[in-house]
């Protein structure tokens, strides 16, 4: 057997986990422990995870919890995936699967998680710091969290930290962080500091960062990133930031110290998007900007929102020369304002190499000069092969998808959806 997921681990008696240890290949590919951590030790003393996924739905287990073993087979961990905002959505918005849990549960998880940490009290030296955990995971590669709660981020916050001094996940090379939650306060600084030192670790080569907050990501939520430009960073490929709440700045900062960053997708979506998020157009554009000025070599392009204000607006494509994927996707946008200027005219420094592109109709007749459009684009881009429309009627011209079959351009279109998608 080379997969193990386990749901409601904390139910199964011991006997049960010693026949699954006895059974199973060495090393497993997934561990999915759910309710409780007490039981990871019983596997992990004996088997290598290479994958370990943690679904928890109580409220107050400790984070770190999950790293404090002893055993060195941890060094062998490849994946650590935590999952614990699946709680805080359902207590904030409802149970997303309509089912009834009764309080006898909610009491029982409480018992166990009692359990747990009388258990965790009596097994370790609690004069250890949780940092001195973190050698045993020096081969971890991808580290994926999320986390519901405010108070939350602190113990990701140190990991991460230490890595990027150096210590602990140094062969760190994907990480995705997911913080959902509204600050009342409207400042959201303290909790999102950890969020600089991602950026700071010296391996990491792809971030995703998905957030939903009122207010802005700024620069005094990045001052890990003065030590990330000592390292010379030169790792970092990918950057997904999802969420919005992203100023200008923040991004000028964070693109200033990736050597030379190929892919980048900012998307300001979501069904818990924050009320008073939305993109205006000179947002996109002073983007732009900023990816021109540090970023000019950038290979694929996606930017991504709900509304955007002004139907009128151009996108300024200028100085994104070596594009070869743009993804522009609105459904306020016109398309062909991402083709033509507000005159009427094609844009100037059109991606020449571009090979995909995919747009979105917005609430206009999506193929009105369409003709005249895959013209201009082919004329622009002529080594386009793959065009993507997202509209609100999918019925495709025949002569339309003609002229895509002609031009040797591959023709998708998707009916776009009439409400928000997390």
């Amino acid at each position: 057997m080379g997969n193990l997921a386990v749901t409601g681990i904390a139910d199964l008696p011991t006997e049960i986990l010693d026949m699954i240890c006895a059974t199973i290949t060495d090393p497993i590919d997934v561990a999915a422990l759910t309710y409780s951590f007490r039981r990871i030790y019983l596997l992990a003393e004996t088997k290598t995870f290479n994958t370990v996924v943690i679904k928890s739905r109580t409220q107050n287990i400790a984070f770190q919890s999950a790293l404090r073993t002893r055993s060195q087979r941890a060094a062998g961990v490849r994946h650590l995936i935590v999952d614990r905002f699946q709680s805080w959505i359902e207590s904030r918005y409802g149970d997303t699967d309509n089912s009834v849990e009764d309080d006898s549960k909610e009491s029982e998880e409480n018992d166990v998680n009692e359990e747990w940490e009388e258990e965790e009290e009596a097994v370790w030296d609690d004069s250890d710091s949780e940092i001195c955990t973190l050698p045993l995971l020096v081969n971890l590669r991808t580290y994926r969290v999320a986390m519901g709660q405010p108070e939350q981020p602190k113990p990701i916050q140190t990991m991460l930290e230490t890595a990027a001094c150096g210590f602990g996940l140094s062969n760190l090379k994907t990480c995705s962080i997911t913080l959902l939650f509204y600050d009342d306060s409207g400042d959201n600084s303290g909790n999102m500091c950890c969020f600089g030192s991602v950026f700071a670790i010296p391996s990491i080569e792809e971030i995703t960062i998905r957030r939903c907050s009122a207010s802005d990501f700024t620069t005094s939520s990045l001052s890990k990133l003065d030590a990330a430009s000592h390292h010379h960073q030169t790792s970092l490929r990918k950057l997904y930031w999802l969420g919005g709440g992203l100023s200008a700045d923040a991004l000028n900062q964070i693109l200033a110290f990736p050597r030379r960053l190929e892919e980048l997708s900012i998307e300001a979506v979501g069904r818990y998007m924050a009320p008073d998020v939305r993109i205006l157009p000179e947002d996109w554009n002073s983007y732009i900007d900023v990816i021109c000025k540090h970023q000019p070599w950038l290979q694929s392009l996606c930017l991504r929102a709900n509304f955007t204000l002004n139907n009128t607006w151009s996108l300024q494509l200028n100085g994104l020369l070596e594009l070869l994927s743009l993804s522009i996707d609105d459904t306020m946008l016109f398309s062909q304002h991402v083709i033509l200027d507000q005159a009427g005219a094609p844009v100037k420094n059109f991606p020449p190499n571009l090979r995909a592109l995919r747009l979105t109709s917005g609430y206009c007749k999506p193929f009105d000069d369409a003709q005249q459009l895959l013209c201009t684009l082919l004329g622009r881009a002529p080594f386009l092969r793959h065009l993507t429309y997202s509209v609100t009627n999918p019925i495709v011209p025949p002569d339309f998808r003609e002229a895509c079959d002609k031009a040797g351009v591959t023709l998708d279109v998707v009916k776009l959806a009439t409400e928000p998608i997390f």
